[in-house]
């Protein structure tokens, strides 16, 4: 059976019986699986079948949480399972699977807001998804920016979450030098980090080193050759 699409944000916006400004609000907080012809300023379109699955996630319940008597642990354990599968996804992710990784990670915050790893799976989805055109820079970076506040409160140190501040200084701040030191900061304690290694490979190309960058690119793509950004930048360099 061919799938019902839905070709502007208006008759997204009919179809779920709300305003306009709540399903880009919801697309861009709630992984709302809405895509984009030509890029995040392309018109938009979304199938009937993904709103409604996105629907059933939302209405989802944990058992666990409902019948332990030790709910915050439950809950806890709900989001560190959350965060797993997202994971998961996230080590060969593309385009398609990008709303549903978001997700997850949003799932796996509601049940337990002191996920760390969480907030910076999200803060890194939210920049894929905006460099990939799977969505407006506008609602991705902001909710990037957040995420990455809330994990850095968390866990000052964490390298990951220096890793995805240097890409927010990169493509969204424009602050080229200090996103170069950031990577190579995260690559001195985690060499083998395929996604601040593809963040240096972009940093050397806003320097005009493309040696540098294809070098990079590649260790990038070797560290993780499903995913198709990482071969893109190879391609690219």
């Amino acid at each position: 059976m061919p799938k019902s699409r839905l070709d502007s944000w208006k008759s997204i916006a009919e179809y779920l019986e709300r305003s306009q400004r709540t399903v880009q609000r919801w697309h861009a907080f709630h992984a709302l699986p809405v895509h984009h012809f030509g890029g995040r300023k392309g018109s938009v379109f979304a199938y009937t079948d993904e709103i409604d699955r996105w629907l059933l996630t939302l209405a989802e319940e944990t058992p666990s949480a409902a019948s332990d008597k030790d709910g915050l642990e439950s809950r806890r354990q709900a989001s560190f399972e959350f965060s797993a599968r997202a994971l998961e996804l996230w080590e060969t992710h593309s385009e398609e699977s990008l709303n549903t990784i978001a997700g997850l990670y949003r799932r796996a915050i509601g049940q337990y807001p002191g996920n760390t790893a969480a907030m910076i799976g999200l803060a890194n989805t939210m920049i894929s998804a905006a460099l990939e055109g799977v969505m407006d820079t506008a609602l991705a970076y902001p909710c990037a920016k957040e995420a990455l506040r809330r994990a850095e409160q968390l866990d000052p140190q964490n390298a990951d979450a220096k890793c995805c501040s240097a890409w927010l200084d990169m493509i969204h701040e424009r602050k080229w030098n200090h996103a170069r030191s950031g990577f190579e900061e995260v690559l001195r304690k985690q060499p083998e980090s395929a996604f601040a290694l593809a963040g240096s490979a972009l940093a050397f190309v806003t320097d005009g080193d493309l040696y540098n960058a294809s070098y990079y690119a590649w260790k990038a793509w070797r560290r993780n050759t499903l995913v198709s950004s990482f071969g893109a930048i190879v391609c690219w360099t």
